[in-house]
């Protein structure tokens, strides 16, 4: 899916395909992001490598070029994703991994809370360069704080009880 996007990478066969899927899904949790009016899926995200014991997962995500046009449908998924995690799941912390040039998700993770915590230097090649990987967490308590300044947009029991039924 958002590998396909990685510049060298070939597009694999539909066997290929077809087991990259199976792990995707079977190694994680992975919501959807869905246009209400049309149905259009904009983006996932995931948490995969959940650790309940010591209460770490990885999460990523993933919008859609239309969805990245209107980055707040971005922000308003990766909250929404980010509480469910938290809400749900007795984890302490997220980590995630983004690349250095991807700067529009690195702005959207320090706005979520997420603290960078290292870097693999020249980890990626992309337009005729290496390009960084960056390491961030987000901890329980952390997002606590965010959490408050974002209720507004947690609020949605009353939107998903109406679009259930």
């Amino acid at each position: 899916m958002a590998l396909w996007q990685t510049a060298g990478r070939r597009v694999p066969t539909y066997q290929e395909y077809r087991l990259e899927l199976e792990r995707f899904l079977a190694d994680g949790l992975t919501l959807l992001a869905v246009e209400r009016e049309t149905g259009a899926v904009l983006g996932f995200g995931r948490a995969y490598n959940i650790n309940l014991v010591d209460g770490w997962a990885w999460v990523q995500a993933y919008a859609t070029e239309q969805a990245r046009k209107r980055p707040y449908i971005v922000g308003e998924a990766a909250l929404l994703f980010s509480d469910y995690l938290f809400e749900m799941l007795p984890l302490r912390q997220l980590y995630a991994e983004i690349n250095g040039y991807n700067e529009q998700t690195i702005r959207l993770s320090e706005r979520l809370g997420f603290r960078e915590h290292g870097r693999l230097p020249d980890h990626i090649w992309l337009n005729d360069r290496y390009w960084d990987l960056l390491l961030f967490s987000l901890t329980r308590e952390d997002w606590q704080e965010r959490r408050e300044r974002f209720s507004f947009l947690l609020s949605v029991e009353h939107e998903a009880q109406a679009f259930i039924t």
